[in-house]
């Protein structure tokens, strides 16, 4: 007898529920979240039995594990989901059995599961970028100091060489001076981290010829390079370029009702990051001739600059696809930019070799932040925001 298997997983347990293929339940019971527990389960579960979990961090290690073990796993997507069932009465149990009852009539809506090499580069670029948003908050921090004690300044970049200096050198009460002390330090960390995870970044970005391919656009660098493939995974999996877009999140809402149809805004269903990254990109790209820039420039006298971008960044995902699948570089590229933004990878790629040789641990670094971290941020390199 075939069953379906529905795990309803949060951090400290697991619901589990199995079905027959009349949707008559089996069994219903609780397990503790944890590898033995879950090992147990493997042991008594049919090899010919199907499993259903919601995509999760919790759920990943548990895919993994029954995934190592030759069962057949499918993970579910949980947005899609919530749009299937619209219960009153959400539990555990009750979910346990909506996902073993999605899967047995076919109905389960998948969510990609990326291979490991892809899921431990999405963790870094992701890392990289929640790097640079916490900087943003201690900087904005830094910015209530100085309006709570009534200081102005004139610098386009507070944070800059002269801009640093002048924190340095206010006068402040002793509380106020103390968290922004822990600021600037704080600052000085993170800018530390954010060179070092660059440089690994370009390091793992010389061993992806897509890469290359995709910095042919203006706009995009290596770490963008990077978060695009990271986020897409293998392009094959999309099978037109419609597809790809409505998986980042950029296609538009549509309402119809006989014979009127209306668009809304996007849908934003995607990974938020390729939306961010593909959106910086569209407005590097639109600064060169081209039709990108004709393109943005039609639409920005209709529906302003912002949404021009954000249309501008959905055609570009579109040649995007076309690249990749067709392994083509962009039709109107700048051949000498491109190979600035190349020439620059591989010299970041060459310090990253350097520090390794040194045979000095990352966090051996770390612990010199406290003076080389506010030198580092002052003289911070000229060339950081090439496109």
């Amino acid at each position: 007898m075939k069953l379906y298997i529905g795990m309803d997983v949060d951090k400290d347990k697991c619901i589990i529920t199995s079905l027959d293929k009349n949707g008559e339940q089996i069994d219903q019971y609780r397990i503790e979240n944890n590898s033995t527990e879950i090992e147990r389960f493997i042991q008594k579960t049919p090899r010919n039995a199907e499993i259903a979990l919601e995509s999760s961090t919790c759920s990943k290690p548990i895919y993994q594990q029954l995934k190592k073990h030759g069962m057949k796993v499918h993970m579910a997507a949980p947005g899609k989901i919530s749009l299937i069932s619209k219960s009153k009465k959400k539990t555990d149990p009750n979910d346990s059995r909506l996902l073993a009852d999605l899967l047995r009539l076919g109905y389960l809506p998948e969510s990609y599961v990326p291979n490991d090499e892809i899921e431990n580069l999405r963790k870094l670029v992701r890392y990289r970028r929640s790097l640079g948003e916490k900087r943003t908050v201690v900087k904005n921090q830094v910015h209530a100091i100085l309006m709570r004690n009534g200081i102005k300044h004139g610098f386009s970049d507070l944070f800059g060489r002269d801009g640093t200096r002048f924190l340095k050198n206010q006068s402040l009460p002793l509380t106020e001076q103390t968290i922004l002390g822990g600021g600037l330090r704080e600052i000085g960390f993170l800018y530390e981290e954010s060179h070092v995870m660059d440089l690994r970044l370009a390091e793992i970005a010389m061993e992806y010829k897509d890469v290359r391919l995709l910095m042919s656009i203006p706009g995009v660098g290596y770490y963008s390079a990077l978060v695009i493939i990271s986020e897409i995974g293998d392009i094959s999996r999309f099978p037109c370029a419609k597809k790809l877009v409505g998986y980042a999140g950029l296609a538009p809402r549509v309402y119809q009702s006989g014979n009127i149809k209306r668009y809304g805004r996007i849908s934003k269903d995607g990974p938020s990051i390729l939306r961010w990254v593909l959106t910086i990109a569209a407005e590097g790209a639109i600064k060169k001739s081209g039709k990108l820039k004709r393109f943005h420039a039609r639409l920005n006298k209709h529906i302003g600059y912002s949404k021009a971008v954000v249309a501008t960044a959905r055609k570009l995902l579109i040649i995007i696809f076309h690249m990749l699948t067709n392994g083509v570089k962009y039709e109107e590229r700048d051949d000498d930019l491109t190979h600035r933004k190349i020439r620059m990878m591989e010299t970041k790629s060459k310090r990253m070799k350097r520090l390794k040789d040194k045979k000095t641990p990352i966090s051996e670094k770390h612990k010199k932040l406290m003076n080389k971290g506010m030198k580092m941020l002052i003289n911070s390199d000229s060339d950081a925001n090439l496109g």
